[in-house]
């Protein structure tokens, strides 16, 4: 067993020095933070009893002739023109409860608001980095619950000033409140988890479609050398790519054509099942499959069957279209964005699940 079998996180440094073999070149830290403002590379934070608790993304909208603060607020926040809609909104993470948590170990650094990713943006480039942080980090855990990082902040009470100048503390009880953490997570703070590492290494291995057909065409004549006392003729051991191609289909069309509203009830599939569309959705895919055919399903499997829904129109609120050249799906977040899920993070939303089945 090797040292890299046995870390669950690297340092930029260390991630960079452990990518530099695969890359055939000097790879950097600055490569890497580049990496992840473009998405191909996901960060993490090691967390040690950090205060946090559940948030999810909320979108509230006001009529614009509405009066109230709230709605007000939401003007300012985000003007609206005189001939926009009558519907003005604003969005933000609000806390799904007011428990506050500790939490400890590996966790994601949530990277799609825009100002995660301007920071880490600015710790290139040393320009930007000005975005509202008002909100503090948003980290995920391996279900995909995003987690809002807290700090604690003693209230001393009220304070009254004398006319004499004098300022005194009003006794009142002090109390403990909670705010989003300001701090924005320097270099020696973010880190790279071995299993994103992995996927990230397993992308830029991931064969073409002309090296796979290369790859089966210089397989041919060693399948004929090995098979020929035996069979006259490879294709008799081997079912040719038309063949595959049908047997493909009709596997396809057996698991498509069950409809969604098999496993509908998530309450019945074993283990965590995550609260981001795209990953339930997954878990979905995985989960009927394996009723069906009874194994366990790949992840070529359940992405398959995702494709298949996309452009079938299941699942609309989620599934927009497949992206088969990019072995993906394109769907849709709950603000309204359309995101990629490709067959690596499917793969990692998997694992999670594979490990939380009893």
């Amino acid at each position: 067993m090797r040292l890299r079998d046995l870390k669950k996180w690297y340092s930029l440094k260390d991630a960079a020095v452990r990518l530099s073999p695969t890359l055939s070149e000097t790879v950097e830290v600055g490569d890497l933070l580049q990496l992840i403002v473009e998405r191909k590379l996901q960060p993490s934070l090691i967390l040690q009893g950090e205060n946090a608790r559940e948030v999810h993304w909320h979108r509230d909208e006001y009529s614009k002739g509405d009066q109230s603060r709230a709605a007000k607020l939401a003007q300012e926040f985000v003007p609206q023109p005189d001939d926009a809609e009558t519907i003005i909104g604003i969005s933000y993470w609000k806390p799904i409860s007011d428990d506050v948590v500790g939490l400890d170990g590996l966790y994601g650094l949530n990277m799609d608001e825009g100002h995660a990713r301007d920071h880490i943006l600015s710790l290139v480039t040393g320009r930007g980095g000005d975005r509202d942080w008002s909100q503090g980090s948003i980290v995920f855990d391996e279900y995909g619950r995003n987690w809002q990082l807290l700090e604690r902040r003693n209230n001393s009470g009220r304070y009254a000033q004398y006319p004499d100048g004098t300022v005194v503390d009003i006794v009142t009880p002090r109390s403990i409140t909670y705010h989003p953490r300001v701090h924005r997570p320097g270099l020696d703070e973010i880190v790279v988890s071995s299993s994103d590492l992995e996927l990230f290494e397993r992308s830029l291995l991931v064969p073409t479609e002309n090296d796979s057909e290369k790859a089966i065409q210089s397989t041919k004549p060693a399948v004929i050398a090995r098979f020929a006392p035996v069979a006259e003729d490879w294709q008799e051991l081997m079912p040719s790519g038309e063949q595959l191609d049908n047997r493909r289909v009709m596997e396809s069309r057996s698991i498509s054509d069950q409809s969604c509203k098999d496993v509908a009830d998530l309450g019945s599939i074993p283990g965590a099942i995550p609260r981001v569309a795209n990953r339930k959705l997954a878990i979905k895919a995985a989960w009927t499959i394996e009723s069906i055919t009874k194994r366990v399903a790949s992840t070529k499997d359940v992405m398959q069957l995702l494709q298949t829904w996309a452009d079938s129109g299941a699942e609309p609120e989620v599934l927009i279209k497949s992206d088969r050249p990019k072995k993906a799906v394109i769907w849709r977040t709950g603000k309204g964005k359309q995101k990629l899920f490709d067959v690596f993070a499917c793969e990692k939303a998997l694992e999670a699940w594979t490990k939380s089945r009893p």
